[in-house]
């Protein structure tokens, strides 16, 4: 695991997760985004299995302003997959939770905002929570601390797993200079092969942002058509009937146009596989709502225009069974021949008569 160096002000002893120690940031801009907090790392890990997590209230002892953070992080080619488990805080909001998962360094500044805040007592065996890059960041507040700690009954467990980045990559070209613009074009080896792969909304398996536009061009042989076929499809859900927002459109071509729309979808995932007429299609993703989700996954497939290809063997076909060209012609050759001879006869003829 990649090393990361964070301000321990104290060390914990949990069962399951261990701590690191880290050094004392000298820069004067780092201390002031860490030190307004206590900081933690866990880094327990295991590539296979979950690691535990466990905060109560005596791990808040010494906590520099009512404040505690906790980063767990993964090396550069993973992502953090979260599942809280059991939350207990006090009432009225005195203690909070937030969640950062798309943090980019162990960092979360006061103008940081926070994908989840919980601030009251919850027994989770809720959807887990997924990164967009190596770091997960939690922070907990809480105001006026009891006394007694045996007066403060915080508790919070939850498990964690890495995950490896390259099995949610999206198997296009990204087009320069777009966040979310793909390319997918169909093979041109000679071994049968049209190409395959997966696509994915952005930061999936993480909740894609908001407002945001993506178009995935499929472009295929002349010979291809194209195959979708979705795993998993997770929007907002819609509250007065229809697609309203947040929705994946599908076009029978490579532009745009409203009479070639195959489908709209916004519901949870379609069974039915879609597939176009032609070599080309495309996908586009609209995300015009505040609310966001996981988003979607999906598999794509060049595959063979059975007609376009059946129809040349049938044009073959139909020419070989045709006789040759050469054998009309000798026979009328031939005919033409005798025709020739007898109207010679008939011409002779009466000079023949003429003579006996």
């Amino acid at each position: 695991m990649a090393a990361v160096w964070l301000p321990i002000v104290f060390l914990l002893s949990w069962s399951s997760t261990e701590l690191s120690h880290g050094q004392q940031v000298i820069n004067s801009k780092q201390a002031q985004l860490f030190l307004d907090c206590s900081c933690l790392h866990a880094n327990e890990r295991n590539a296979t299995q979950w690691g535990n997590l466990a905060i109560n209230a005596s791990h808040t002892v010494g906590a520099k302003n009512n404040c505690l953070m906790i980063f767990i992080g993964g090396t550069s080619d993973e992502l953090v997959v979260f599942h809280l488990q059991q939350l207990q805080l006090r009432p009225g909001c005195l203690d909070t939770v937030e969640v950062f998962p798309y943090l980019r360094e162990p960092v979360i500044e006061n103008s940081t905002l926070a994908s989840y805040t919980w601030c009251q007592h919850s027994d989770r065996n809720a959807t887990p929570i997924y990164t967009a890059g190596r770091l997960l960041g939690l922070r907990l507040s809480f105001q006026q601390p009891p006394a007694k700690l045996t007066n403060w009954p915080l508790n919070l467990t939850a498990s964690y797993r890495f995950l490896k980045q390259e099995s949610f990559r999206t198997e296009g070209r990204l087009v320069p200079h777009s966040f979310c613009d793909y390319y997918f074009f169909a093979s041109t080896s000679a071994d049968g092969q049209l190409g395959q792969g997966h696509f994915h909304s952005p930061r999936f398996p993480a909740h894609y942002p908001a407002h945001i536009k993506c178009a995935y061009k499929f472009i295929g042989r002349p010979d291809s058509r194209v195959e979708l076929q979705f795993e998993e499809l997770q929007l907002p859900p819609v509250t007065h009937g229809g697609c309203q927002l947040d929705a994946v459109t599908i076009f029978d071509a490579e532009s745009a146009h409203m009479n070639a729309v195959i489908d709209v979808l916004c519901s949870p995932c379609p069974t039915r596989r879609i597939l176009s007429s032609g070599p080309d299609l495309l996908l586009e993703f609209n995300a015009s709502s505040n609310r966001t989700a996981k988003g979607f996954r999906g598999k794509y497939k060049f595959v063979a225009d059975e007609q376009r290809l059946v129809a040349p063997i049938l044009e073959a076909a139909s020419v070989a069974l045709k006789p040759p060209l050469s054998a009309p012609a000798k026979e009328n050759s031939l005919q033409d021949t005798q025709d020739a001879k007898g109207r010679s006869n008939r011409k002779l003829a009466p000079h023949k008569l003429a003579l006996w």
